[in-house]
């Protein structure tokens, strides 16, 4: 699980592409998560502030995000980067 103060996302038993903000992304954080090959369609609400996702293999709940969706792809756009 990676988190911060506003935002969490975990993935298991499936594979994802990562692009961290610097160096590190456990240290720098994740600029942007790809996921592919969803056995089904992500379950997406929102929920005290934050885009609630959950599917098979991944949950993510992200505050103060928008939520973008285009045909099949789910694009979530943090509004402001929370401080740690």
């Amino acid at each position: 699980m990676l988190s911060n103060a506003g935002s969490r996302l975990e993935v298991l038993d499936r594979s994802a592409l990562s692009e961290g903000v610097g160096p590190h992304l456990l240290f720098n954080g994740v600029r942007r998560l790809t996921l592919t090959g969803l056995p089904g369609e992500p379950v997406v609400r929102e929920a005290e502030g934050a885009v609630v996702i959950e599917a098979a293999g991944f949950a993510g709940s992200f505050s103060g995000a928008r939520l973008e969706r285009d045909g099949t792809t789910l694009v979530v756009r943090l509004v402001a980067a929370p401080s740690d």
